[in-house]
C-alpha cells in the first residue's frame, strides 16, 4: 500500500557545528502511523543534513550564531536574505 499525504514526524536532535552547517541525527522518523527502518531513517537523515546545509551556505547570505529549541520553540538568532533561492 503507497502512502501519500499523511503527516511526516521525526525525532531527533540538532547541533550547531559552524555559521553555516548543522549536524542533525534522527532517532525516529514516523509516516503516519508507522514507524520507518532503520536504513530509511539513515537515509533521510543524510539527505535532510544536505538540505538544510546547503541552503545554509554562505553563498545564500545566511550566517547562524544561534539554533536552538527552547520551550517547544525553534529559536534562530542571525542573518537571512530576504530572499533564499533553492535547485
Amino acid at each position: 500500500k503507497i502512502l501519500h499525504n499523511k503527516p511526516v514526524y521525526g525525532k531527533g536532535s540538532f547541533e550547531l557545528v559552524s555559521s553555516n552547517y548543522v549536524e542533525i541525527r534522527l532517532e525516529t522518523v514516523r509516516l503516519g502511523n508507522r514507524v520507518l527502518k532503520e536504513e530509511a531513517v539513515r537515509i533521510i537523515e543524510g539527505e535532510l543534513r544536505n538540505l538544510i546545509n546547503k541552503t545554509a551556505s554562505k553563498e545564500n547570505g545566511i550566517e547562524i550564531e544561534e539554533l536552538s529549541v527552547k520551550n517547544g520553540a525553534l529559536v534562530f538568532k542571525g542573518t537571512l536574505p530576504a530572499e533564499i533561492k533553492g535547485r
